[in-house]
């Protein structure tokens, strides 16, 4: 990619694009991304730290960075310390869940765990499903779900309705 304004530190590699830094004479690995925007961000975000990140590790099984992993709509860090497997937190993006994780590697690992409730754009009870959203909540220590939808919009509104009915469907029916 010498030749393209922009694109220092990555290079095409077999129809992947690499990101790598040379220091003191040696090249180093950052990661390998399948699109020129993501390896853009991605050495975006290794400059913003004077280079000092993890390596992009990608587990090729999951396609994903080391001890990152998909999670519903989010992207949760995991890692064994001690042989017992530690929870640090579920993102709403791979970028935040990356900025965390090596947040968690230059102190050690010891760190407190960053909880999420809820995604971005969401409200309680709603929660993003395959493409879907449902609506779910705890009812005498049961989560209950109260319905699947297509668009966020007739998420909201069906729990709005929920609400007002205060989650009784012999009143929501009434309301109608």
């Amino acid at each position: 990619m010498r030749n393209i304004s922009g694109t220092n530190n990555v290079r095409l590699n077999h129809g992947k694009y690499v990101v790598e830094k040379c220091r003191n004479k040696k090249t180093k690995y950052y990661g390998t991304f399948d699109t020129l925007i993501e390896a853009l961000m991605f050495r975006d975000y290794c400059i913003s730290f004077d280079w000092n990140v993890e390596p992009h590790h990608v587990n090729k099984k999951y396609d994903f960075p080391k001890y990152i992993k998909k999670h519903g709509a989010g992207f949760s860090i995991t890692k064994i310390l001690n042989g017992t497997l530690k929870y640090f937190g579920t993102f709403h993006t791979l970028l935040e869940a990356i900025e965390f994780r090596d947040y968690c590697v230059k102190y050690d690992w010891e760190v407190k765990p960053k909880r999420v409730r809820s995604y971005k754009g969401f409200n309680s009870y709603i929660y993003p499903n395959g493409g879907k959203f449902s609506i779910h909540k705890s009812v005498n220590s049961k989560v209950e779900c109260f319905g699947t939808f297509n668009s966020l919009t007739d998420a909201y509104e069906e729990r709005d309705k929920l609400m007002r009915a205060n989650w009784d469907y012999d009143i929501l029916m009434g309301m109608d």
